[in-house]
């Protein structure tokens, strides 16, 4: 998958970005992705996260809080 970096607008490889914070003590099973090229580290959005997104706009339409 190709992600486009949310600091600088780099894009690049998924695959390749993960784990490339060395300092990390999680390394290899760390869900964040980081930016080859400047660094920046994010953790990619889950299905749930974007289902509960979905959930919260729906109800904001419908006029609940």
């Amino acid at each position: 998958m190709v992600a486009k970096c949310q600091l600088c607008g780099y894009r690049f490889d998924t695959k390749s970005a993960r784990g490339l914070c060395s300092s990390c003590p999680i390394g290899r099973n760390c869900d964040k992705i980081c930016c080859p090229n400047c660094h920046y580290s994010w953790v990619e959005k889950t299905s749930l996260v974007d289902k509960f997104i979905r959930f919260t706009r729906k109800g904001a339409s419908r006029g609940r809080p």
